[in-house]
């Protein structure tokens, strides 16, 4: 058992580094655009074309809502797609095993 706070000292900065970029970096346009976050999206995409020095399309919100009217039109696949047909079960449970 430790007697010292000096070993728990190494998983606390590890974790201060590794957790203070998430305050300061912008949520992804793709993740917020999966989450039908039009507004969020935008502002972020404002605000990323300003640091390049460049202006935003005026026609963005459109083109947002004809990308998630696109991604709501396609077909999601799920683990149950793995093993819908024998031979893909097959596969999935070997590569399982192999990992």
């Amino acid at each position: 058992m430790y007697t010292s706070p000096v070993p728990l000292r190494r998983p606390a900065a590890f974790y201060l580094t590794l957790s203070s970029p998430v305050r300061v970096l912008p949520e992804s346009p793709r993740w917020l655009l999966s989450r039908n976050r039009l507004d969020r999206c935008s502002k972020v995409l404002e605000n990323i074309a300003a640091k390049n020095g460049r202006k935003v399309p005026e026609s963005l919100q459109e083109t947002l809502q004809a990308i998630v009217a696109t991604q709501r039109s396609e077909t999601n696949y799920g683990a149950v797609q793995l093993f819908k047909y024998r031979v893909m079960a097959i596969r999935t449970l070997l590569l399982t095993a192999c990992l």
